[in-house]
């Protein structure tokens, strides 16, 4: 019996100490001083900071294990520019320059290696978009009704191509902890059923990574939140000071949600548009309910201010971790969700 008892204790210790061996990030940087360098988790309300150390004669390292590959962002303090990538367990090496650092160069990470082959297709399709959007609100600023009608569908052409692109990086890499992060890419570029039918491509083993479990709750939100659905309730402080809370505004009228923040550059034209609604339908009971993503206080209340913001204003200032962002699954601004009296939803859009 005590023969007996040892062996399973002794198997147990033994089936308890886990073996797996976890990641070692080499990094080599040009440029940089004794800076400190972040690691953060991607895809968290602020980027959620795992550790950080500093730079030493150009290198650094960290240590750790993840569970599956996930997408993770490095940054150095002092330099606005940062990298995404896919962390993975191994030997990894980081390799680039402090002031271009999303340009930096991974090895060691397979998952990374077939993120970045998407990467490599849609980066060109990104800039050109982002190009054409400066051209478009420069003609919306002029009243250049000629360039406005011959940049809209180029852009569209251009959104287009990014979403196909995505599509068949899924349909061809099933099998790889970066797909679910490139169908949360796709949150506002297709409907609930269709991300179903997408994440059903996906193999087991990547369905056990946190990516894909974010990837869920996300399109659960978005089924919850299809016209004919409740809004979800919710309450958050005004600009004034004081509390408001979805559930006692209903009942009164149609109300409009905008999502917006004083840094999006998008945003002072749908402001603009959101003025005229309030113009024209506030006699008529429509209430506005404009909910910032700042993470500044001064910069919201003077955005206010500036775009003549006369309606609910509401932020918890905590950027893209907005409790009510969060809650309306927004994943870019500015967005819109348009509330009937019932307190049903009718429509969610953006003006992106």
């Amino acid at each position: 019996m005590i023969r007996i008892l040892t062996t399973f204790l002794f198997t147990a210790m033994i089936l308890s100490c886990d073996h797996t061996p976890g990641f070692v990030l080499n990094g080599q940087l040009s440029g940089a001083g004794n800076e400190y360098v972040y690691l953060a988790r991607a895809g968290t309300p602020g980027g959620e900071v795992i550790d950080s150390t500093r730079i030493e004669d150009g290198s650094f390292r960290f240590t750790g294990r993840v569970e599956t590959p996930e997408p993770y962002i490095l940054s150095v303090k002092g330099f606005r520019d940062q990298k995404l990538f896919f962390l993975e367990n191994g030997v990894i090496s980081f390799t680039g320059s402090t002031d271009s650092i999303y340009y930096a160069t991974i090895a060691g990470s397979v998952t990374d290696s077939e993120y970045s082959e998407f990467e490599s297709v849609i980066r060109p399709l990104n800039r050109n978009i982002i190009t054409l959007f400066d051209q478009y609100h420069d003609a919306v600023s002029a009243g250049n009704g000629t360039v406005i009608e011959s940049v809209g569908p180029e852009i569209e052409r251009i959104r287009s191509a990014i979403t196909g692109s995505a599509l068949r990086f899924v349909k061809e890499h099933p099998a790889s902890f970066a797909s679910p992060w490139v169908l949360l890419s796709l949150q506002a570029d297709l409907s609930a059923d269709s991300l179903d039918k997408l994440t059903a491509l996906l193999v087991p083993e990547v369905k056990m990574s946190s990516q894909y479990r974010t990837l869920r709750e996300s399109i659960d939100k978005m089924h919850r939140l299809a016209p004919g659905n409740i809004a979800p309730d919710f309450s958050q402080p005004s600009h004034t000071g004081t509390l408001f809370t979805l559930s006692e505004a209903t009942g009164r009228g149609p109300l409009l949600i905008y999502f917006w923040a004083s840094w999006c550059t998008n945003c002072s034209e749908a402001s603009e548009a959101v003025a005229t609604l309030n113009r024209l339908y506030a006699d008529r009971g429509l209430q506005i309910v404009a909910v910032s993503l700042d993470y500044s206080a001064p910069d919201w209340m003077e955005a206010v201010k500036r775009d003549s913001m006369e309606w609910i204003n509401l932020s918890d200032l905590n950027m893209w971790g907005n409790g009510v962002a969060v809650e309306y699954n927004v994943t870019r601004i500015p967005y819109f969700c348009l509330v009937d009296s019932g307190g049903a939803i009718v429509a969610r859009f953006d003006q992106s």
